[in-house]
């Protein structure tokens, strides 16, 4: 394993549309940003992805978006 975890953020933009990011944390503290774009979907699928080789999820969306993320645009 070459990180310590994963990090699954969003925020919104002006018109609350969600930007998600997923960001890997190397074992030196280093983040690496791995994907950003507007589906949840697929930044967890990113993220899980990535598990193997920077370990565990923690998905921050709840905290970081105030908005339901999988609501109908």
């Amino acid at each position: 394993m070459i990180g310590t975890h994963i990090r699954i953020t969003a925020l919104a933009g002006d018109d609350r549309r969600p930007e998600f990011f997923v960001t890997a944390i190397e074992a030196e503290g280093i983040p690496i940003s791995l994907w950003q774009g507007s589906s949840y979907e697929r930044a967890i699928l990113i993220a899980e992805k990535a598990r193997e080789d920077f370990g565990p999820v923690y998905d921050y969306v709840p905290e970081t978006y105030p908005f339901d993320p999988l609501r109908e645009r």
